[in-house]
Protein backbone atom coordinates (compact mmCIF):
# COMPACT_ATOMS: atom_id res chain seq x y z
CA UNK A 1 0.00 0.00 0.00
CA UNK A 2 1.14 3.78 -0.88
CA UNK A 3 2.99 5.42 2.08
CA UNK A 4 0.59 8.33 3.57
CA UNK A 5 3.17 11.00 4.80
CA UNK A 6 1.75 13.02 8.20
CA UNK A 7 -0.12 15.39 7.83
CA UNK A 8 -1.60 14.68 4.45
CA UNK A 9 -3.55 17.47 2.93
CA UNK A 10 -3.99 16.61 -0.87
CA UNK A 11 -3.95 13.83 -3.34
CA UNK A 12 -0.81 14.50 -5.22
CA UNK A 13 1.12 13.55 -1.61
CA UNK A 14 0.54 10.38 -2.50
CA UNK A 15 0.32 9.80 -5.81
CA UNK A 16 2.98 12.30 -7.57
CA UNK A 17 2.69 10.82 -10.45
CA UNK A 18 -0.11 9.73 -12.92
CA UNK A 19 -0.51 5.60 -12.36
CA UNK A 20 -3.26 2.81 -12.13
CA UNK A 21 -4.69 3.51 -8.49
CA UNK A 22 -6.60 0.50 -7.28
CA UNK A 23 -9.55 0.93 -5.45
CA UNK A 24 -7.93 -1.09 -2.21
CA UNK A 25 -5.20 1.72 -2.26
CA UNK A 26 -7.58 4.65 -2.71
CA UNK A 27 -9.40 3.69 0.60
CA UNK A 28 -6.70 2.75 2.31
CA UNK A 29 -4.89 6.34 1.99
CA UNK A 30 -8.38 7.70 2.46
CA UNK A 31 -9.10 6.02 6.03
CA UNK A 32 -5.42 7.20 6.74
CA UNK A 33 -6.32 10.62 5.89
CA UNK A 34 -9.76 10.47 7.47
CA UNK A 35 -7.66 8.79 11.05
CA UNK A 36 -5.15 11.90 10.89
CA UNK A 37 -7.17 14.66 10.26
CA UNK A 38 -9.71 13.24 13.20
CA UNK A 39 -11.77 16.96 13.63
CA UNK A 40 -9.47 19.33 11.24
CA UNK A 41 -12.04 19.35 8.79
CA UNK A 42 -10.24 21.62 6.53
CA UNK A 43 -7.18 19.16 6.10
CA UNK A 44 -10.20 16.63 4.88
CA UNK A 45 -12.16 19.23 2.40
CA UNK A 46 -8.36 19.82 0.99
CA UNK A 47 -7.86 16.58 0.52
CA UNK A 48 -10.95 15.46 -0.69
CA UNK A 49 -10.96 18.22 -3.66
CA UNK A 50 -7.97 17.21 -4.60
CA UNK A 51 -8.80 13.89 -6.09
CA UNK A 52 -9.09 14.11 -9.63
CA UNK A 53 -12.52 14.09 -10.89
CA UNK A 54 -12.07 10.71 -12.68
CA UNK A 55 -12.08 9.03 -9.39
CA UNK A 56 -14.71 11.18 -7.50
CA UNK A 57 -17.23 8.54 -7.58
CA UNK A 58 -14.92 5.24 -7.74
CA UNK A 59 -15.04 3.89 -4.25
CA UNK A 60 -18.30 3.74 -1.94
CA UNK A 61 -15.80 4.76 1.32
CA UNK A 62 -14.90 7.81 -1.14
CA UNK A 63 -18.60 8.97 -1.39
CA UNK A 64 -19.58 8.18 2.54
CA UNK A 65 -15.92 10.51 3.12
CA UNK A 66 -17.36 13.09 0.75
CA UNK A 67 -21.29 13.02 1.93
CA UNK A 68 -19.41 13.77 5.36
CA UNK A 69 -17.62 16.10 4.08
CA UNK A 70 -20.43 17.95 2.92
CA UNK A 71 -21.93 17.33 6.07
CA UNK A 72 -18.97 19.50 8.54
CA UNK A 73 -19.60 22.27 5.85
CA UNK A 74 -23.61 22.26 6.09
CA UNK A 75 -24.07 21.57 2.49
CA UNK A 76 -27.40 18.91 3.45
CA UNK A 77 -28.46 18.91 -0.26
CA UNK A 78 -25.48 17.20 -1.49
CA UNK A 79 -25.06 15.08 1.29
CA UNK A 80 -29.01 13.82 0.60
CA UNK A 81 -27.79 13.86 -2.79
CA UNK A 82 -25.16 11.38 -1.90
CA UNK A 83 -26.56 9.39 0.20
CA UNK A 84 -30.21 8.70 -1.94
CA UNK A 85 -27.91 8.30 -5.87
CA UNK A 86 -25.58 5.88 -5.07
CA UNK A 87 -26.54 2.32 -3.61
CA UNK A 88 -24.10 1.23 -0.90
CA UNK A 89 -23.66 -2.17 -0.49
CA UNK A 90 -19.88 -2.62 0.40
CA UNK A 91 -19.60 -0.70 3.66
CA UNK A 92 -21.68 -0.75 7.02
CA UNK A 93 -24.99 1.38 6.68
CA UNK A 94 -25.16 2.31 10.17
CA UNK A 95 -22.42 5.27 10.10
CA UNK A 96 -24.12 6.50 6.73
CA UNK A 97 -27.93 5.97 8.46
CA UNK A 98 -26.79 8.66 11.47
CA UNK A 99 -25.42 11.30 8.62
CA UNK A 100 -28.48 10.96 6.78
CA UNK A 101 -30.41 11.58 9.53
CA UNK A 102 -28.15 14.11 11.84
CA UNK A 103 -28.18 16.02 7.97
CA UNK A 104 -31.87 15.60 7.61
CA UNK A 105 -32.43 16.93 11.46
CA UNK A 106 -29.57 20.07 11.11
CA UNK A 107 -31.57 20.70 8.01
CA UNK A 108 -34.84 21.32 9.26
CA UNK A 109 -33.35 23.07 12.14
CA UNK A 110 -32.21 25.62 9.80
CA UNK A 111 -35.55 25.72 7.76
CA UNK A 112 -37.54 25.93 11.23
CA UNK A 113 -35.31 28.46 12.77
CA UNK A 114 -35.03 26.66 15.79
CA UNK A 115 -33.28 24.02 17.65
CA UNK A 116 -35.68 20.93 17.34
CA UNK A 117 -37.40 18.82 19.61
CA UNK A 118 -37.74 14.75 20.38
CA UNK A 119 -41.04 15.42 18.60
CA UNK A 120 -39.80 17.46 15.86
CA UNK A 121 -36.99 14.39 15.37
CA UNK A 122 -39.45 11.86 15.11
CA UNK A 123 -41.95 13.73 12.47
CA UNK A 124 -38.33 14.31 10.05
CA UNK A 125 -38.07 10.35 10.59
CA UNK A 126 -41.40 10.07 9.70
CA UNK A 127 -41.68 12.59 6.59
CA UNK A 128 -37.92 11.32 5.62
CA UNK A 129 -37.50 7.80 5.88
CA UNK A 130 -34.29 6.14 5.13
CA UNK A 131 -33.46 5.92 1.68
CA UNK A 132 -33.00 2.44 0.16
CA UNK A 133 -29.34 2.92 -0.72
CA UNK A 134 -28.68 2.80 2.66
CA UNK A 135 -31.30 0.34 4.21
CA UNK A 136 -33.32 -2.89 3.87
CA UNK A 137 -36.62 -0.75 2.84
CA UNK A 138 -38.49 -1.92 6.55
CA UNK A 139 -37.07 1.65 7.58
CA UNK A 140 -35.62 -0.22 10.37
CA UNK A 141 -32.32 1.80 12.18
CA UNK A 142 -29.19 -0.07 12.91
CA UNK A 143 -29.16 2.03 16.14
CA UNK A 144 -31.55 3.32 18.39
CA UNK A 145 -33.57 6.20 16.98
CA UNK A 146 -36.36 3.64 16.71
CA UNK A 147 -36.84 3.52 20.22
CA UNK A 148 -39.29 6.57 20.78
CA UNK A 149 -41.20 4.93 18.15
CA UNK A 150 -42.58 1.69 21.18
CA UNK A 151 -44.83 4.30 22.95
CA UNK A 152 -46.96 2.79 26.17
CA UNK A 153 -49.81 2.31 24.04
CA UNK A 154 -47.34 0.54 21.13
CA UNK A 155 -46.02 -1.68 24.27
CA UNK A 156 -49.34 -2.42 25.32
CA UNK A 157 -50.20 -3.67 22.29
CA UNK A 158 -47.47 -6.18 22.11
CA UNK A 159 -47.47 -7.28 25.46
CA UNK A 160 -51.13 -8.09 25.18
CA UNK A 161 -50.40 -10.49 22.01
CA UNK A 162 -47.42 -11.87 23.65
CA UNK A 163 -48.98 -12.92 26.84
CA UNK A 164 -51.85 -14.81 24.11
CA UNK A 165 -49.17 -15.73 21.95
CA UNK A 166 -45.23 -15.90 22.07
CA UNK A 167 -44.69 -17.20 19.00
CA UNK A 168 -47.02 -15.28 16.21
CA UNK A 169 -47.43 -16.50 12.89
CA UNK A 170 -46.63 -14.18 9.63
CA UNK A 171 -50.53 -13.04 9.14
CA UNK A 172 -50.54 -12.67 12.89
CA UNK A 173 -47.36 -10.59 12.79
CA UNK A 174 -48.75 -8.58 10.03
CA UNK A 175 -51.96 -7.73 12.12
CA UNK A 176 -50.01 -6.14 15.10
CA UNK A 177 -47.69 -4.15 12.50
CA UNK A 178 -51.04 -2.89 10.79
CA UNK A 179 -52.46 -2.34 14.59
CA UNK A 180 -49.32 -0.67 16.26
CA UNK A 181 -48.03 1.37 13.45
CA UNK A 182 -44.74 -0.87 13.53
CA UNK A 183 -42.49 -2.44 11.14
CA UNK A 184 -43.16 -6.34 10.18
CA UNK A 185 -39.18 -6.26 11.32
CA UNK A 186 -39.66 -4.55 14.45
CA UNK A 187 -42.63 -6.83 15.41
CA UNK A 188 -40.65 -9.87 14.58
CA UNK A 189 -37.61 -8.37 16.09
CA UNK A 190 -39.41 -7.25 19.55
CA UNK A 191 -40.86 -11.11 19.91
CA UNK A 192 -37.98 -12.59 19.55
CA UNK A 193 -35.76 -10.55 21.95
CA UNK A 194 -38.87 -11.09 24.32
CA UNK A 195 -38.79 -14.90 24.18
CA UNK A 196 -34.98 -14.45 24.92
CA UNK A 197 -35.50 -12.52 27.68
CA UNK A 198 -37.73 -14.33 29.44
CA UNK A 199 -35.61 -17.86 29.00
CA UNK A 200 -32.57 -15.73 30.40
CA UNK A 201 -34.91 -14.71 33.35
CA UNK A 202 -35.70 -18.56 33.97
CA UNK A 203 -32.69 -19.93 33.73
CA UNK A 204 -30.80 -17.21 36.07
CA UNK A 205 -33.76 -18.22 38.70
CA UNK A 206 -33.37 -21.57 38.28
CA UNK A 207 -29.32 -20.77 38.69
CA UNK A 208 -30.53 -19.24 41.74
CA UNK A 209 -32.95 -22.03 43.27
CA UNK A 210 -29.98 -24.41 43.08
CA UNK A 211 -28.47 -22.49 45.80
Amino acid sequence: MPAVPPDCATFQQVFPQPADISRSQLDFVLKEVVTQSKDNVETLVKFVSSIPPELSGVTEYLLAVKAMVHYKAKDYLEVFDILESNRFTEIPWEPLQRLWFDARYDYEAVVKGRKLGAVDKYRVRKKYPLPLSISDGSNTCLFGVNRDLFTPQVRRILWDHYHREKFPDTSLKILIAKTSGLTFAQVNNWFKNRRQRDRMAMNKKRVMNKL
